[in-house]
């Protein structure tokens, strides 16, 4: 073989080394936001439809073509709300709160109790009226009478068993009728400092 022969040999050679490289440019978009893959072709044992991940920019291999997908499909419809869970064990209590602030002042009460007891006589045959006066500065709350040796007679009659007016005594008006004359007694008061 001549040496032009030889040339020419080496030329189909080199183009015969040329067409898988060429073969080899199946080149992704270089999208990042798609998956990129290459997918074997030709049976090569049992690897046809092999499918390999590839870069973004990469380039798949003569008995391969690329193929790519969204990395993310589009939102798919709601699903229907799923049933109520278990009711969860009660929880442990908590700490306690802190003090609220205070209420406000209440209304004066009364002090300086005492029962003043005023020893009386319920004149005979006559209308009259006894009574047991606080001290001085003090109100009367409450009170009442006793009558000495009176059993159920319908002779003695009290008309008022209350406070005067001013509400400083306690007052008993009553009627006395009987056969006894005189009847010994008490009216009794009970008797506070009130704030007003």
């Amino acid at each position: 073989m001549t040496t032009r022969g030889n040339r020419r040999l080496a030329l189909s050679m080199a183009a015969l080394m040329i067409l898988p490289l060429a073969a080899a440019a199946s080149a992704h978009g270089g999208d990042t936001n798609l998956i990129h893959t290459c997918v074997k072709t030709e049976k090569d044992g049992d690897l046809k439809g092999h499918i390999r991940i590839s870069e973004p920019d990469g380039t798949c291999r003569s008995n391969e073509e690329p193929l790519d997908w969204s990395i993310q499909g589009p939102a798919g419809p709601q699903g229907e709300p799923g049933p109520a869970g278990p009711t969860g064990t009660t929880g442990p209590q908590g700490p306690a709160g802190p003090t609220g602030p205070g209420g406000p002042a209440g209304s004066p009460g009364a002090s300086g109790y005492e029962v003043v007891v005023n020893e009386v006589t319920f004149a005979g045959n006559t209308a009259g009226s006894v009574q047991a006066d606080c001290p001085l500065g003090k109100r009367v709350l409450g009170g009442g009478h006793y009558v000495d040796a009176l059993f159920g007679s319908n002779e003695f009659t009290v008309m008022t068993n209350a406070p005067n007016t001013a509400g400083t005594s306690w007052v008993v008006v009553y009627s006395n009728n009987t056969q006894w004359g005189d009847l010994s007694g008490e009216v009794r008061a009970i008797c506070a400092e009130v704030e007003l």
